[in-house]
């Protein structure tokens, strides 16, 4: 902990002191250190405090709520009647969903420590109204503002909306980042030094994982917004030939239709229902099979651009929860995605449910490793 830190070790025996004594902590046990007496081990207690994780998706909202170890205690999921999820019922899904969480388990919300949100779309942190120039530094004097066009959210002020109806200490990030961080803790990048995580729904997003050895710091990349068609197919933010255009399920189930010369679908919602059935077809639905073989052609010219940008060690791709999802988490189809970068030396994984959970995990308290002196 103390290399870790950059502290020395008197520091942190004095911190852990302080810890142990306000039972956030508690010893479970040593091991043979270099010289001198053994090193203790400890970890957090789980009932020290409490975190709430939030999953924001296109057409629903997930709430859980964790006790230290990260174990769930309760959890609330919520569905729009409307056609898409809109940013003033994004926040009254949320406060709800809070209320619901701490009814379920019993918690007194004064111990919980805080609520994380992972959203949809690009987040920047902007100086708050009125906070003066020195919060365009401090991070203390600022908020996370949305931007999302392919929900057509534009700019969203939600963390400013949702400290105006709840008092708890809020952090909002992108959805691919919180779920890219516990892929590096929980999931299929982790132990690894250099991974992307990609996030697969109604669009395309990425979370660059960057490892110790490699330096930077981990960042969401949007992938779906990249160009593999020169010229191609129009995408929802405007420009041509973006891989959402041809990777995104709104793409994935109109190229469908047209295939089935079918009506197309008339909201997301028919989009999610007509997405599961492509996935669950069998071998005789011949144009499920040709969508499903052009989109891991097109997906695989995305992730092999991640390659030749990044080298990751390890590319981990998982479906967005509430919305559209653009893989299955079962069978061979999506791992052909990894053919095409393959040849780069980057390994493909694929993740569930687990990690999905666990990007809540991550956006409510950001791991909770164990800790040495």
């Amino acid at each position: 902990m103390a290399q870790a830190t950059g502290v020395s070790l008197a520091t942190v025996s004095n911190v852990i002191v302080d810890l142990v004594r306000l039972g956030s902590i508690s010893e479970v046990g040593s091991e043979d250190s270099n010289g001198g007496r053994p090193r203790g081990l400890f970890h957090i207690k789980p009932d020290a405090g409490y975190v709430v994780g939030v999953d924001v998706g296109e057409t629903a909202v997930m709430v859980e709520l964790f006790d230290l170890g990260m174990r769930a205690l309760a959890s609330h999921r919520s569905v729009t009647e409307n056609i898409r999820l809109q940013p003033d019922e994004v926040v009254d899904r949320v406060v709800c969903g809070i209320e619901e969480v701490v009814r379920e388990s019993g918690v007194d919300v004064g111990r919980i420590l805080g609520v994380g949100v992972g959203v949809p779309g690009y987040v920047e942190r902007m100086p708050m109204a009125g906070a003066g120039d020195a919060s365009a530094t401090d991070t203390a004097g600022q908020e996370a503002v949305v931007y999302d066009q392919s929900i057509g959210w534009g700019v969203a002020p939600i963390e400013r909306l949702l400290r105006e109806r709840t008092a708890l200490p809020l952090i909002v990030d992108n959805g691919a980042n919180t779920l890219g961080q516990a892929e590096r803790w929980f999931g299929a990048a982790k132990g690894c030094d250099n991974a992307v995580i990609v996030l697969l729904g109604a669009g395309v997003g990425a979370s660059i994982q960057p490892g110790e050895g490699v330096g930077g710091t981990a960042f969401a990349g949007e992938l779906g917004h990249t160009t593999i068609v020169y010229g191609g197919r129009e995408c929802a933010c405007g420009a041509q030939g973006c891989l959402e255009a041809y990777a995104g399920a709104e793409a994935i189930v109109a190229r469908y239709d047209r295939l089935k010369r079918r009506t197309r679908a008339a909201n997301p919602r028919e989009v999610e229902d007509r997405m599961a059935g492509i996935l669950e077809a069998g071998d005789g639905d011949r144009a499920a099979l040709q969508v499903v073989d052009e989109l891991v052609e097109h997906l695989g010219v995305g992730l092999a651009n991640l390659v030749n940008l990044f080298a990751p060690e390890r590319i981990a791709g998982t479906r967005a929860s509430g919305g559209a999802a653009a893989a299955h988490p079962g069978g061979d189809r999506p791992q052909r995605a990894g053919a095409s970068v393959r040849a780069g030396r980057a390994r493909a994984g694929t993740t569930g449910d687990g990690c999905r959970r666990a990007g809540r995990r991550d956006a409510a308290g950001r791991g909770v490793p164990q800790r040495r002196r």
